[in-house]
This record gives structure tokens, sequence and C-alpha cells, in this order.
């Protein structure tokens, strides 16, 4: 069964103050893509609905492509909707709605201005204040530019070097669930995926910052001390236990239970 990388968060605010949580889309990530695009950015909307098959098979198990749409809430644990992209369209006007609420507050927090949207975020070391910001043009463009963006990243060495540790804490993680489901040996299981998790921890992350300089793509930026949630408040929150995001499509296909 594949592994879904497209996401859709519940909130903004509490993706913000999670980014400097771990795993806080209940699992690690080498890269993470965030859109920002509101009602006003309507093309960019269509085409985040028209291409989102196609942006979750292009970012795969090891960059998470955030969406908002916290208008209902999903969890589908193992089992996927029929059609990701239908499903997204059928119920185009709370996405719309979320899209646009949660996109501003985010910018806010990050210090992005309005004018900038749309755009995307791309963060590949949430430890770090650093982050990039890319917009969106207003035709398919950019979704060619993101395609060479994500297939350069991973032929990374260090992507390669983290892609393969990461597809063990998967199959680690999907023994649990089977362990859990049939009373096997969780004990076991759990700690070779703590094992596993550790070394994700202190593994050199990859890095997207030389592949957009190459590019001549993005703007790098820090967070702001006057944005809304400061980087101290970020460090204070970084030991609260990590927030359970809301998932789009396939849950990780080794979900425990």
């Amino acid at each position: 069964m594949p592994t879904c990388a497209l996401r859709l968060f519940d909130d903004g605010d509490h993706l913000i103050r999670a980014l400097r949580r771990r795993n806080f889309l209940d699992r690690p990530f080498g890269l993470f893509i965030i859109a920002l695009t509101t009602q006003i950015d309507e093309a960019a909307l269509v085409r985040l609905q028209k291409y989102a098959e196609a942006i979750d098979s292009l970012t795969g198990p090891t960059v998470a492509f955030v969406l908002f749409f916290n208008a209902t809430k999903f969890d589908f644990g193992e089992e996927a909707p029929p059609d990701i992209q239908e499903y997204i369209q059928r119920r185009s006007d709370e996405f719309s709605r979320s899209m646009t609420y949660e996109s501003d507050k985010v910018a806010r927090s990050l210090g992005v201005h309005p004018s900038e949207l749309p755009c995307i975020v791309l963060i590949d070391d949430p430890q770090s204040l650093e982050f990039y910001v890319q917009r969106m043009s207003s035709d398919d463009d950019f979704l060619f530019r993101l395609r060479t963006l994500v297939g350069d990243f991973y032929a990374t060495p260090n992507c390669r070097a983290y892609s393969e540790e990461l597809n063990k804490w998967i199959d680690a993680r999907r023994r649990l669930g089977i362990a859990k489901r049939q009373n096997g040996d969780v004990e076991s299981v759990t700690q070779q995926l703590e094992g596993i998790t550790s070394v994700l921890t202190n593994m050199t992350r990859p890095s997207v910052g030389p592949i957009l300089k190459k590019m001549k793509w993005a703007e790098k930026r820090t967070w702001v001390k006057n944005a809304m949630f400061s980087a101290e408040q970020f460090a204070q929150e970084n030991a609260e236990s990590a927030l359970k995001a809301v998932e789009f499509g396939l849950k990780l296909s080794g979900s425990p239970g």
C-alpha cells in the first residue's frame, strides 16, 4: 500500500506551533512544503485541486506537501478515498474557505506579507529559524519547477540516506500496527521503532537550500521577532506532546491500530 505525502492540516495556528516539535505530522519528513493561497488567488486554488494526485505522487514518502482543510475532519486510517483529486473537488467550497483563513494565519505567523501570496513555504529543518518562500506563478510552470525541485532533492546523498532510514521507520511502524492487532511482540517492535527514530533524529537532514540557489528559485527568510509566535515561544513548546495532524488520503501505510 502506498504512503500518502499530501496532508490536510486542520489549523494554521497549530501547524506553526507544531513545526518545531518532532513528528508533528505523526511521522518524520525530510522536507515540508506548505501551500499558502486564498480565495483571492482563485487560479492557484483551482490548480491545487486539479493536480492533487500529481502532487501527492510527486512528493512521495519523504516530502510533506501541506494544505489546510478544517471544515471537515478527516481520518481515513488505512482506507483511502477512491479518488483523492475528486475528493477535494467535491468539497471545493470548504477547501477554499479553509485555505483562505489558515494561509493568512500562517503568513502572519512567519512574517510573510499578504502580497506575496499565493506562495509555498519550504522548511527542511523545523528546528531552524530559516525557511524559504516561493511565489506561485499564474501558469503551470510553477508545477514543472516544483517537479524539478523535488526530483533534485530526492537525488541528493543526504536525502537518499534519510529516505532509506525513513523507509525502515515506515516498515517498523507497519509491523507495530500488525503486532498490536494480532497480539504480537509489541515491545520488541517498539524498541526497533525507537531505535530508528533516534537514528533519524541524529542524522544530517537533507538540505533544500543549495537546490533552490542553483535553480534561482525561492527567497531565504528567518522567523521574525514581531511575528505572531516568536522563536522563544516555539522553543518553550518544543517539549510538548506532538500535535496529531489530520491526514488526507491514505494515512501512513504503517499506522498502528
